[in-house]
């Protein structure tokens, strides 16, 4: 099948459809299809994060009986944040709607934003087809939200690991929703603190400056776990950690640090837009999007200092576009295909691995497993790995050897006859990061990802105040610091309900 055969990439923006009317207030709505089978009659959001659409049948003795969608369901009263009654909603709207006149086009484009917040999708596209916006047919398939529903999801919540992870990453969280990279230490006892700060782009004991990027991932972690900005057990969390990625977003890219910092906030945005239902979050992300799109390179690809793209960060950059565009903000096709374009050229057709950048083999970076994994991570967020060339080798070259929590070195011998310590194994958590959200949604993986986790909960520190962290040990891990690789080890161990899983 061609890329462009496939009915989830046709990639659009959209246009200024009604004068004064704001972009963003329009193509948030365009997300419609973000829970598949959208919610007949009652919503019930539990306090642990996970939201049930059905009927409530039963009530009694402290006790709800719910008809859901994923079947019939017990649950205590006392485990119910709120409940959103079916009728409630649809009242209301129709109440609103009675008073709309022909012409009020923002008005109807403002109920059909009320009707997207509490999942009335059917009546936020018929709302939105009279004021003649295009039906949302015509825009990428989205992703549901990340999974709060089903025994996949329950299964994966009741994880130790997740929790200690999740746990440790709110403990060091700033007031004012930062994770201080190399700062984070400040939140220890005295005598037991947390080593690992973050530093360089390449590692080196310098300030660390990805902050935004560390404090996203860990947003997805917890947006992933079932918290949101308004529920879950790390609520305040998310809260917080939405407004500091919301003032990375408005300050665009500065610094060598910055573009990573930019794609990582607006992906956390996006997704925190999708599970909250919160339409005013994407007019950041729309803010967002349009800077990434201006950092593109000439060839398709972007970069953190290069004049021409490097598979790394451009992976980072289309991750983001993905999770806004099927959270309903509009990406230009022609952007995405000169991406796709940039990714393919960059695959070696020998090992099957990536190439750092064009040319860069003749500065010594060979193709690697992490940019063949950061390859197939990006054409997953945008909806395409179905679509990839010679899949199964592709993935050989992106998994590489089992996972293992092993750190070795050698002394190795470079081109030009130095000798160097280098290290050697498989401890890389950067690299199985973007295998794992590439090829979780794969049965065919499954083996991997079973060694996946063994080798994460073998590393995962189990005493003292770092109690749930893992060490920052591996390529790009000293970089960030030990927040952001606990960040990376919980999204890991979350792969299984993040999103849909495929069989091909």
């Amino acid at each position: 099948m061609r890329v462009e055969d496939e009915p989830h990439t046709q990639w659009h923006r959209h246009p200024a459809i009604f004068a004064g009317a704001s972009l963003g207030a329009a193509v948030v709505l365009l997300g419609l299809g973000l829970t598949a089978g959208a919610a007949r009659g009652d919503e019930i959001r539990l306090k642990d994060g996970e939201i049930l659409h059905g009927r409530v049948v039963e009530e009694a003795q402290g006790r709800l009986v719910v008809d859901a969608t994923t079947g019939r369901r017990t649950v205590k009263a006392a485990d119910v944040q709120e409940r959103i009654e079916g009728e409630a909603p649809r009242a209301e709207l129709a109440r609103r709607e009675a008073a709309l006149t022909a012409d009020d086009v923002d008005g109807r484009l403002a109920l059909a934003r009320f009707a997207w917040s509490v999942r009335l999708d059917e009546d936020a596209a018929r709302l939105l087809e009279a004021g003649g916006i295009p039906s949302p047919d015509t825009w990428p398939a989205p992703w549901p939200p990340a999974g709060r529903t089903g025994k996949r999801w329950r299964r994966a919540r009741r994880s130790v690991a997740v929790r200690r992870a999740l746990g440790w990453l709110a403990a060091h969280q700033e007031e004012d929703g930062r994770i201080d990279a190399d700062g984070f230490s400040a939140h220890c006892p005295e005598g037991d603190v947390c080593e690992g700060p973050g530093g360089g782009h390449h590692g080196e004991r310098v300030g660390c400056g990805f902050d935004g990027a560390v404090t996203a991932l860990a947003v997805l972690a917890w947006l992933a776990d079932g918290s949101t900005t308004v529920s879950g057990p790390h609520a305040k969390q998310v809260a917080r950690g939405v407004e500091a990625c919301r003032r990375v977003v408005r300050g665009g890219a500065r610094g060598f640090d910055g573009i990573w910092n930019l794609a990582f906030c607006v992906e956390a945005l996006a997704d925190a837009a999708c599970a909250a239902r919160d339409p005013a979050l994407l007019d950041d992300v729309e803010t967002g999007v349009a800077s990434l799109l201006a950092q593109q390179r000439g060839d398709g690809g972007w970069s953190y200092v290069y004049s021409i793209g490097d598979v790394p960060t451009t992976a980072c950059v289309l991750a983001a576009l993905g999770r806004a565009a099927q959270a309903g903000v509009g990406v230009d096709r022609e952007r995405i295909e000169r991406s796709l374009a940039f990714l393919e050229a960059r695959v070696d057709a020998q090992t099957a691995k990536s190439e750092y950048h064009q040319g860069a083999e003749r500065k010594g970076y060979t193709p690697t497993t992490a940019n063949a994994a950061a390859t197939l991570a990006a054409r997953a967020a945008l909806g395409v790995l179905g679509a990839t060339q010679d899949l199964k080798r592709r993935t050989l070259a992106a998994t590489g050897k089992k996972p293992k929590w092993k750190l070795s070195f050698e002394e190795v011998k470079t081109r030009d006859g130095r000798t160097v310590r280098a290290q050697i194994g498989n401890l890389y958590p950067w690299a199985w990061y973007l295998a794992s959200s590439a090829l979780h949604r794969r049965s065919a993986s499954s083996g991997w990802l079973k060694g996946l986790a063994s080798a994460l909960r073998a590393g995962q520190v189990k005493e003292g105040h770092a109690q749930g962290s893992w060490d920052p040990l591996g390529p790009y891990s000293l970089s960030g610091g030990r927040a952001f690789t606990t960040a990376l080890g919980a999204l890991m161990l979350q792969a299984s309900h993040r999103y849909p899983q495929e069989g091909r």
